[in-house]
């Protein structure tokens, strides 16, 4: 990393620091963050980064395309419903939202309204079936009494997450992947009631009740952007 003074990146970054003992490059969201430990300069740092340019710029062209797919909530747009592509229609003669077979019916006049409709829509749905179906996982892993509660929320970057106090909660966009898959993530949820952590253990338990986890996890992490469009 010689003749540092020259180096120039193409893509803006932010650096940093904390107590940590290494060094990393973080590119999410189109953003790129250089964690580096407090002892460690800005130049180093850039010159690390700029080791690592190509990767970089592969990662930021990937987000970008991911990006570029995420849906729009808009009359004749394309939207995921439990893993079945629909046609949204805005008719402001409907009430609510309606899913057929293949369009779901927005009664809004208006993109805005739409958006606003079907995420009440959707909260409503993942209320339904992903509390009951949370219930019943957990009755059949024998774990009824540590599952104190299951909430519903718009995260960033999980779909599940199980505190150390047995509260599940669900990021209710899932609803867009398919069945499958939303078995899995609340048979991975129900299992951290019984191994808080991603031991072999946990895995083993996953795989008992979900023997296809691996294909399910999978589509999760190829898709999820497809089923994120809020």
């Amino acid at each position: 990393m010689s003749q540092s003074h020259l180096l120039q990146l193409d893509f803006p970054y932010r650096v940093i620091r904390s107590k940590r003992k290494s060094a990393a490059i973080h590119v999410r969201g189109g953003q790129v963050e250089v964690r580096i430990p407090n002892f460690v300069e800005d130049q180093w740092a850039l010159e690390f980064l700029y080791s690592k340019r190509h990767w970089v710029k592969q990662k930021l062209s990937h987000q970008a395309h991911k990006a570029e797919q995420r849906p729009i909530i808009k009359h004749g747009a394309s939207l995921l419903w439990q893993g079945q592509s629909k046609r949204i229609q805005l008719n402001d003669q409907v009430k609510g939202v309606q899913v057929l077979e293949k369009e779901i019916v927005i009664g809004a006049k208006d993109d805005n309204h739409a958006q606003a409709q079907l995420t009440e829509f959707f909260k409503q749905q993942a209320k339904v079936l992903m509390v009951k179906r949370t219930l019943e996982v957990a009755q059949l892993y024998g774990v009824s009494d540590q599952l104190q509660d299951v909430r519903l929320r718009r995260t960033k970057t999980k779909w599940g997450h199980c505190t150390s106090k047995g509260v599940i909660q669900y990021n209710w966009l899932i609803l867009g992947a398919p069945l499958a898959v939303i078995d899995y993530l609340i048979c991975h949820e129900v299992s951290h009631l019984i191994h808080p952590n991603h031991s072999q253990r946990f895995w083993n338990t996953v795989k008992r009740y979900c023997p296809d986890y691996k294909t399910h996890q999978a589509w999760l992490k190829q898709n999820s952007h497809l089923i994120s469009w809020c």
